[in-house]
């Protein structure tokens, strides 16, 4: 499960209780937290602040950590994505060997170029909806590089990093814009323009927020709702990701709490300042 909380004016009362409310809602409903695998991880651009105290469960204190995996996405304090880099890069190159290895058998290049798509291409793109706009030049510029070696070994061009993640992201912002029940659904659906129907840019006061799923997403696509459904005016597949090396994470706006009745089950706390 994941909870974030904001904090602002240095006031953590409401964070701390909706735990303490999401403590008692587990207990209610017989569900056992592990808080040896529950973690706090603070998030806090802010100078000289004072030691945040960790938040305490059943009379154990939670530990603080700077990185954690969440379903499967490297997380970090920062908000950038070198450990996620670092994680896929390193999967990405050991499966690659075997693809060398692969060919070292004369196997058919049509089932390499299968075995490229379901193992390697498969790491190396993973969640790239998420980190694709965010992550830095030199990130993705090392990911890029196990897609050139993997396009020597096939003999044939392959997308790049930027091209795969326009591509998904362009297909999450129709899915969302087709599906009322997506918890981005209303939050899109409020950017509608009176010019023509479409989606307008929001308007983003930070560089993280600018480089986020939603704002990319529609400077990717232009987006145009209609009485019959979702219209894709205009996309341009093509290099949008010359800009600074500041890097951004897309949290959603809803919480989904995978909930478990075993005891095995892990828990992070986002401390946002």
């Amino acid at each position: 499960a994941l909870i974030v909380g904001c904090v602002s004016e240095g006031n953590d009362q409401e964070y701390r209780s909706v735990i303490m409310d999401f403590v008692d809602w587990c207990e209610r409903n017989h569900l056992r937290l592990n808080t040896s695998k529950t973690k706090e991880m603070v998030i806090d651009f802010q100078r000289n602040t004072p030691p945040h105290s960790p938040v305490n469960i059943q009379g154990a204190d939670i530990e603080v950590v700077d990185t954690f995996k969440y379903l499967g996405v490297h997380l970090n304090s920062k908000l950038n994505w070198s450990n996620n880099t670092d994680a896929l890069y390193k999967k990405g190159q050991s499966r690659l060997h075997l693809m060398r290895r692969l060919r070292s058998f004369r196997v058919n290049s049509q089932l390499l170029k299968s075995f490229y798509h379901s193992v390697v291409g498969s790491v190396i793109h993973s969640a790239v909806v998420c980190w694709g706009a965010g992550s830095s030049d030199r990130d993705r510029k090392r990911l890029n590089k196990l897609v050139n070696k993997a396009s020597s070994v096939l003999g044939c061009p392959l997308d790049t990093v930027e091209e795969t993640c326009e591509r998904r992201m362009l297909g999450k912002m129709t899915s969302i814009l087709k599906n009322p029940s997506h918890p981005l659904h209303s939050t899109v659906e409020t950017m509608d323009s009176s010019f023509r129907g479409r989606l307008r840019h929001p308007r983003c006061k930070t560089e993280r927020y600018r480089r986020s799923f939603i704002p990319t997403a529609l400077r990717v696509g232009l987006f145009s709702l209609t009485v019959t459904g979702i219209i894709l005016l205009h996309t341009s597949i093509s290099a949008r990701f010359s800009m600074c090396s500041n890097t951004c994470m897309y949290i959603s706006m809803s919480v989904s709490l995978m909930l478990h009745s075993s005891g095995n089950t892990s828990f992070l706390f986002i401390h946002c300042f």
